[in-house]
């Protein structure tokens, strides 16, 4: 279950790096 989180995670920062960016920011 955690691998699939991974992998899209991994999808979304190979898609679009500066989304995952602001994430944590917002965090």
């Amino acid at each position: 279950m955690k691998t699939l989180i991974l992998l899209l995670a991994l999808c979304a920062l190979a898609c679009e790096p500066q989304v995952t960016f602001e994430l944590p920011s917002v965090e």
